[in-house]
């Protein structure tokens, strides 16, 4: 049985900042790194690649910290188990209605219905079965910068790939986010700030 939304929230809230800067950091590195080819790159190919970079910017704003925290690579995917395999959790790119586009699999229907083992070097035995959470962010309408994010908790998938969600959690934006993602990044790269064309900036040590 999932864990109630309350108690996600009080487990997750004090990531909340860190979740918003790995986003737009992960914004900021998909243009700076293809800033010549914006026009040839499709959508879908777009995506994977700031997700990936999502993913890798948490692996290292939170190397050493909080305490029991793994990762896992299952699936051609990277997911993050929290509280000794208590929540499990996958970065994806959500529509306007907050629902995680996914293709039927078995990987997908066992994580939407909360059914995957943690990894061996968690386990324990008669341990509670994991809740299995999206954090969903929704690109602006110019694709430049995160809009929103949103912890997700999903309830199942269907064959034909349509999906239920359980409950949504707003994940607020700190109003200094953008001053913390950048200094995050001092002296490599500008976060864009809806424009497509990204300036770099270098700071004198």
């Amino acid at each position: 049985m999932p864990i109630t939304k309350s108690e996600v929230e009080k487990m997750l809230q004090p990531w909340f900042p860190t979740f918003w800067i790995s986003v737009i950091k992960a914004f900021s590195q998909h243009f700076k790194t293809h800033e010549k080819e914006l026009g040839a790159i499709f959508e879908r190919t777009k995506s994977s690649y700031i997700n990936d970079m999502i993913v890798d910017n948490l692996r290292q704003l939170i190397a050493d910290a909080p305490p029991n925290s793994n990762w896992e690579s299952k699936f051609g995917t990277k997911r993050l188990w929290i509280g000794r395999g208590l929540l499990c959790l996958r970065v994806k790119k959500v529509s306007r209605n907050l629902h995680p586009q996914n293709y039927y699999s078995q990987g997908a229907f066992d994580f939407y219905t909360h059914s995957i083992e943690p990894p061996v070097e968690i386990r324990f035995p008669n341990m509670q079965a994991p809740t299995c959470l999206f954090i969903g962010y929704i690109p602006n309408k110019t694709n430049t910068l995160p809009e929103a994010l949103y912890i997700i908790c999903p309830e199942t998938i269907k064959k034909d790939g349509k999906n239920e969600i359980k409950w949504v959690l707003p994940i607020p934006k700190p109003d200094n986010v953008m001053i913390m993602a950048n200094q995050s990044t001092a002296g490599k790269e500008e976060i864009p700030t809806g424009r497509v064309k990204v300036k770099r900036i270098r700071k004198e040590i």
